[in-house]
């Protein structure tokens, strides 16, 4: 029940929501790596698809960078898989000019690439392959 009104709020009152972004993204991104039913895992990825579409693609990609080099946040896999598939299908839809090559960006990446590395993160090298 939550999950629907969550994505009929963002639907109607994005634009009231910038500053919420932040919260809304990572905290979506962290719910994927609890064990869910599927049923409530499609939700999650519905909200997830919906904050996606409403806000601008920049503004989440800096989310995501910001959030990755957080010293204070240790993603499970589950969560690395949802970060880097939520990134994969925002970059698909960036503008060049949107990708800012900042240190921040730099370190976000290199952290990825350890994450591919690490010898329990298969499920992160099968993304990392598309």
């Amino acid at each position: 029940m939550f999950l629907e009104t969550l994505v009929d709020f963002v639907t109607v009152h994005k634009e009231d929501l910038q500053d919420w972004l932040f919260l809304l993204l990572t905290q979506l991104l962290k719910k994927m790596g609890a064990d869910l039913l599927g049923s409530v895992q499609a939700k999650v990825q519905k909200a997830l698809d919906v904050t996606r579409e409403s806000f601008p693609f920049d503004q989440q990609f800096n989310i995501l960078m910001r959030f990755i080099v957080d010293q204070t946040q240790t993603p499970n896999l589950k969560v690395k898989v949802a970060i880097l598939k939520y990134i994969e299908s925002l970059a698909r839809q960036m503008d060049p000019t949107d990708f800012v090559n900042s240190s921040e960006t730099r370190l976000a990446v290199s952290r990825i690439i350890t994450w591919t590395t690490e010898p329990k993160s298969s499920d992160v090298r099968k993304v990392r392959q598309h």
